[in-house]
């Protein structure tokens, strides 16, 4: 579906459906009357399986170059991540070619020593620091854990009204707060409550830039891919939160 929705661009995914799958059986009618004109050939196993060991290898180099030439102007966590680093790191928003470079696999895999890992739509039990976090962000539409360790993935739990520019927008922060943390050349390194406030101050400031970046890039900020397992939560936007308490 996701593959099917970037060539949608009047919204007309069931037409694009439908039409898919009648230029795929009209492949796989050709590909049976390739197949069975083969038997006129040769009736031999030893051929036959020649023929298979031959024919296989060549459809899957194609169809494995076809994967690595495909581009996709919708943002996933994976490409959102490498967007939000580089833009922290220098100021610019990749294209699609550019964000290609930083990743692996068909564009799902990132080297996680470059690229912030962050948890989307993670459970709220996770944040240790729960009123610590809430006194920074008691007002957006995302929370913060705060890691261990400049590997150790940061959670972000989604309150039940964020949308797509509040994931954006996490992930942004995320990056930045552990930016800060971790990658900043202040010394001694800031406190993580600390880093978290100026992180924010920062996301406030540089958020409608990077998204109007985005935008102008050809990335579509309409809708978010990642593994999102439906967890949302929600928390008192009017009471003062005490740094500190349990």
């Amino acid at each position: 579906m996701t593959f099917t929705r970037n060539f949608a661009l009047q919204g007309n995914v069931g037409d694009l459906v439908a039409k898919d799958d009648s230029q795929m059986s009209v492949a796989h009618l050709l590909g049976m009357m390739v197949g069975v004109s083969t038997l006129t050939l040769a009736h031999a196993p030893l051929f036959l399986f020649g023929m298979f060991a031959v024919i296989v290898p060549v459809h899957f180099s194609m169809t494995l170059a076809l994967l690595r030439a495909a581009s996709f102007e919708v943002l996933t966590q994976t490409t959102l991540c490498v967007l939000s680093h580089v833009f922290v790191d220098k100021g610019v928003v990749l294209d699609l070619n550019g964000a290609r470079s930083w990743t692996k696999w068909f564009g799902e895999w990132v080297d996680r020593k470059s690229v912030v890992s962050v948890d989307l739509a993670a459970e709220a039990k996770t944040l240790t620091e729960i009123n610590d976090v809430l006194s920074v962000l008691k007002d957006e539409n995302y929370l913060l854990s705060i890691p261990a360790s400049s590997l150790a993935t940061i959670r972000i739990p989604l309150h039940t009204s964020a949308g797509p520019e509040d994931v954006i927008r996490a992930t942004l922060h995320a990056t930045r707060f552990h930016h800060e943390l971790f990658t900043s050349s202040d010394d001694p390194r800031p406190a993580p409550l600390a880093a978290l406030k100026s992180s924010h101050e920062w996301v406030k400031l540089h958020f409608t830039q990077f998204l109007a970046d985005i935008e102008s890039q050809g990335w579509k900020s309409d809708a978010i891919f990642y593994g999102d397992s439906g967890r949302r939560v929600e928390w008192p936007r009017d009471t003062q939160y005490t740094q500190g308490a349990a």
